[in-house]
């Protein structure tokens, strides 16, 4: 094992211990739940470093998330200008000093949370909730879009009103 494994070990397992330590129902917590859990997420992981197919679908995945945070980079520097991630007028001292937050990060959120209400709108996310299965086609004036079963789908819709 190099060190930057046992490093992870150790932060995975201290990490178990912070939510065990911090959750206000300790007795209440198996062994063998935490255990099953820490195994399929090794597991989980290992697949995904080391399955092709599985790499390159995650890859696919990244660039699409790419091409939306550099076309919502494009709109915030249209919008704001050198904070939006536009060309700045002046010498950067500090590389990455003039990132900011709100400028640049949180417009992202708001267009995925505005993706997921317009999805929830043309009726995906109720096709989602059946048990179909993971991928499930939207049929939406007469065009093919798959959405994928997620978890924050709902949660990011009150972000966007």
């Amino acid at each position: 094992m190099t060190a930057l494994q046992v490093q992870s070990s150790f932060g995975l397992l201290a990490l178990c211990l912070l939510a065990w330590g911090m959750g206000g129902f300790n007795r209440g917590v198996s062994a063998r739940v935490v255990v099953m859990g820490l195994a399929l997420q090794i597991a989980l992981g290992a697949a995904l470093l080391h399955i092709a197919p599985l790499r390159a679908g995650f890859g696919y995945l990244g660039n699409a998330v790419n091409a939306l945070a550099v076309a919502t980079q494009a709109g915030t520097s249209v919008v704001f200008g050198c904070l939006g991630g536009s060309t700045l007028p002046f010498q950067e001292l500090r590389p990455g000093a003039s990132f900011i937050l709100f400028f640049q990060a949180l417009p992202l959120v708001v267009v995925v949370g505005a993706l997921s209400a317009l999805f929830y709108h043309w009726g995906c996310q109720r096709r989602l909730k059946s048990d179909r299965g993971l991928w499930c086609p939207c049929h939406v004036n007469g065009g093919l879009y798959v959405c994928v079963r997620n978890g924050i789908g709902d949660p990011s819709i009150g972000q966007t009103r």
